[in-house]
């Protein structure tokens, strides 16, 4: 099972760094990550296996209250990709 990260910002030098930092401050690797930039935002996408939910949302709630963040949700993926929502934030 995947949790995927879905992340709206603005597009600003630090903003990846900083959406990157709760995953490094518990010690959390990524499997992907990808970033586009979308007139003056940031699209993010970050995809992090076998997460439980309440870290997941726990998560996704600190990057909701970033500055630079627009809108933040965490969805859980099974195989089929199909998702069941663990937080948004927008």
């Amino acid at each position: 099972m995947i949790t995927r990260f879905q992340i709206r910002a603005e597009a600003e030098a630090a903003s990846l760094v900083r959406l990157l930092d709760p995953f490094a401050q518990r010690g959390l690797v990524p499997s992907a990550v990808s970033a586009t930039c979308v007139d003056d935002d940031l699209e993010v996408v970050i995809d992090m296996p076998l997460l439980d939910e309440g870290i997941a949302a726990q998560i996704c709630a600190r990057m909701g209250n970033m500055i630079a963040v627009l809108s933040a949700s965490a969805k859980a993926l099974g195989e089929q990709q199909a998702g069941r929502s663990v937080a948004s934030l927008a």
